[in-house]
């Protein structure tokens, strides 16, 4: 990798000692002692700082979830079902054709693309109905009884509408252009929001920005036990993204000069 990196250095004249920085995701292979990409880095210029990559710290704050949520997105389990075999994909989309969903098709997730969980959690959420009598097709009554829960759907719909603002914000991390000061005044702007949507979850109520919830709660309701996991889960990725992002919600004398130098 250094190679490639010295190889454009050398074509473009770009000299090393004008680098100031490095970002990386903090794999073993970027910041190892001996061989890593930074220590390699520091040997052409020592004065480099390495940085975490401010994308890969918000993927990383985002996975923080109570026991009962991480066992809702063990749906990935009944579309890995349905989506690794063509004839229950075949079914699922007759399914979705004859119920007129929105929809004809699951969408699988990767660990590696952190958006697609999300998404999937989306399509899943929407497709439920259709997923559920699929099921019920292929005689999968253990599946069918898990997703059938009333706790189950208020949990997946929490998750979906949850992972959409967080998939939001990682998208506004992105882009050609983006600057640091910009990038940290996104996620402080994030930390305001978990304790407003708790003030906004409360039992018969209907919440505007969580599309997915207000749907299952016309017919499930908010219960108190979704209330609580629901504050319990904001205030736990309040804490997270405030170890992955120390002092970002306050601007330093320097960030505060930069912003407004006159």
């Amino acid at each position: 990798m250094l190679k490639l990196v010295e190889d454009f250095f050398t074509a473009e004249k770009l000299n090393w000692n004008k680098l100031g920085s490095v970002c990386t995701d903090r794999a073993p292979a970027m910041l190892g002692v001996r061989s890593g990409f930074l220590t390699l880095v520091k040997e052409k210029n020592p004065k480099v700082i390495g940085t975490h990559c401010i994308i890969h710290r918000e993927a990383l704050a985002s996975r923080t979830m109570s026991q009962p949520l991480k066992q809702a997105l063990d749906c990935a389990k009944v579309v890995n079902y349905i989506k690794a075999s063509a004839l229950n994909t075949r079914i699922f989309r007759k399914v979705c054709q004859d119920m007129d969903a929105g929809y004809d098709s699951l969408l699988l997730h990767t660990s590696v693309r952190w958006l697609s969980k999300g998404n999937m959690l989306i399509r899943h959420a929407r497709l439920l109905p259709e997923v559920i009598e699929c099921l019920k097709i292929q005689h999968k009554q253990e599946l069918k009884t898990d997703i059938a829960a009333v706790m189950f759907q208020n949990r997946l719909a929490f998750l979906a509408d949850i992972f959409f603002h967080l998939n939001e914000l990682n998208r506004n991390l992105q882009g050609v252009g983006a600057k640091i000061l910009g990038l940290q005044d996104k996620i402080a702007a994030f930390f305001a929001k978990p304790k407003l949507w708790e003030t906004k979850i409360q039992p018969g109520q209907r919440v505007a920005v969580f599309p997915m919830m207000n749907k299952m709660s016309e017919t499930n309701g908010i219960n108190s036990i979704i209330q609580s996991e629901s504050v319990d889960h904001f205030n736990s990725l309040i804490e997270e993204f405030r170890r992955y992002f120390p002092g970002v919600e306050h601007d330093t004398p320097m960030v505060a000069l930069n912003k407004e130098p006159f």
